[in-house]
């Protein structure tokens, strides 16, 4: 069987708006940041702990150790409510705490990184899902000092770094420039600055062309 015709195949994007995640160390401004947003809606989530929810109804009891197994289900499915949002043009942030983690490198020593306080299952999913991941931080300069020791100094300036480094985690599948600092303290110029990148970032992917394959299927 001989099929003549040429088909285009062609991969276009989502058309869905940006699933964004932020994280960093208590008061580093992620909330503060997220307010900026137009027109944010904020939905808070408190850690309660299972048992208060188990003793007021709110959750079914769980057969000991499988209080995850049900978590990841859930949330996948919570992942997925928050994609109609997207496909209706609202954009979506995530923000966690970091914790400092010690990380196994398979190639070297293994070292301490920034990581998100999330469950490792969750994380696999949140993960995935996210177009960018960026770590949230205040403006540190390390001086050397006496004993070998160095000395932090810095401003109220916060910066973004959005591309993964050993001492943390982050993605970034937008193209932005591997740190954003905004022109002066707290979330509102960082905010600006953080925008203006995303701008940029469209601007130059919309120049580029789209991939095709021409394919020809014989038999």
């Amino acid at each position: 069987m001989t099929i003549d015709t040429k088909p285009n195949i062609m991969t276009t994007g989502s058309q869905m708006a940006a699933a964004m995640g932020f994280h960093g160390p208590s008061g580093s401004g992620k909330t503060s940041l997220a307010s900026c947003f137009p027109r944010p809606v904020v939905a808070m989530v408190r850690d309660q702990g299972l048992l208060p929810l188990i003793d007021t109804g709110m959750v079914l009891p769980v057969a000991h150790g499988r209080g995850l197994e049900f978590a990841v289900s859930t949330f996948s499915g919570f992942l997925r409510r928050l994609d109609l949002l997207r496909a209706k043009k609202i954009a979506v942030e995530i923000l966690a705490h970091s914790k400092v983690a010690t990380f196994s490198n398979p190639t070297g020593a293994d070292y301490s990184r920034f990581i998100p306080d999330v469950k490792d299952k969750l994380w696999a999913l949140l993960h995935k899902w996210l177009d960018l991941f960026a770590f949230l931080t205040f403006d540190v300069e390390i001086k050397p000092a006496a004993g070998g020791k160095g000395k932090a100094t810095g401003g109220a300036r916060r910066v973004l770094y959005t591309e993964e480094r050993p001492g943390f985690v982050a993605k970034n599948r937008f193209g932005l420039a591997f740190a954003i600092q905004g022109d002066g303290p707290g979330a509102g110029p960082l905010y600006a600055a953080f925008a203006g990148a995303m701008r940029e970032a469209k601007a130059r992917n919309k120049q580029t062309d789209p991939v095709s394959l021409t394919t020809e299927v014989t038999s």
